[in-house]
């Protein structure tokens, strides 16, 4: 594929593959949708972004676990191993910080909290398949007073990740980073930092919840459909009172 007299290989794209795709358009100065293009016309159904930085995860994680005791110390490898803290000692720095950020997220503020649509406040943001799979939806369905899939941990300080409190380390996440209108919003393994997974929470529990990366961009109703499994997007803030935006939110409480 060509933009102007530049050609978009297979070869081109496979040297970006661990980059965001955001990422990649802005270092050749295209849009998102120039990319998509090129990748669909080389064959490439989906970005995989995501998919190599999972496969370097893991072979880190074997290759430490493959190191020989003698490398912790003589005589002190089954020590270590039974001192160890799993993810600092196998997983990597990204697992300490993620699994830092999550405790630090549940003490600070640890009663989950259901998102009511506030223009039709019958229906709660709820977690598509109530499955902890990567891409699980987001979607609006009738509230169910403390349900597991419309349980949500909020960030602490209003600005985070929004986090599954039935799996915590679920987050809510928008797909593939990208800004354009109608974009999906779904639930994604937690990465710390992600930008993808960075939201803003309305002061007071009610308002618009803005995307972190571009807060021009807000949770919104698909279509403003009040039917059963409705999809969230990513779009335009509409300004206030827009009905498709607001959302409330509702603290569990304990024992309740």
């Amino acid at each position: 594929m060509t933009k102007g007299k530049v050609k978009v290989t297979f070869d081109m794209l496979k040297a970006r593959f661990d980059k965001p795709l955001c990422d990649v358009a802005t270092e050749r100065g295209v849009c998102m949708t120039f990319i998509k293009k090129a990748c669909r016309k080389n064959g490439i159904k989906r970005w995989p972004f995501r998919k190599v930085q999972a496969m370097r995860n893991r072979q880190e994680r074997e290759r430490v676990q493959d190191r020989p005791m003698s490398m912790f110390g003589s005589g002190s490898g089954s020590m270590v191993l039974r001192s160890c803290v799993f993810d600092a000692c196998f997983g990597g720095e990204e697992f300490v910080a993620a699994d830092a950020a999550l405790s630090q997220q549940m003490a600070g503020n640890p009663s989950p909290a259901s998102i009511h649509w506030a223009t039709n406040p019958g229906l709660c943001l709820d977690v598509g398949g109530g499955q902890p799979q990567n891409g699980s939806v987001l979607q609006v369905w009738e509230c169910i007073t403390g349900h597991a899939d419309m349980q949500f941990l909020l960030p602490m300080g209003g600005v985070g990740q929004i986090r599954w409190a039935t799996f915590p380390k679920m987050c809510l996440d928008v797909a593939q980073g990208s800004s354009e209108l109608g974009t999906r919003v779904q639930f994604w393994e937690c990465e710390a930092g992600h930008r993808n997974m960075q939201f803003i929470v309305p002061a007071g529990g009610k308002g618009k919840i803005r995307w972190v990366a571009d807060a021009t961009l807000c949770l919104d109703v698909q279509d403003g459909g009040v039917a059963m499994g409705t999809h969230i997007q990513l779009w335009t803030c509409m300004g206030e009172g827009q009905a498709n935006q607001e959302f409330e939110v509702a603290f569990t409480t304990p024992g309740a």
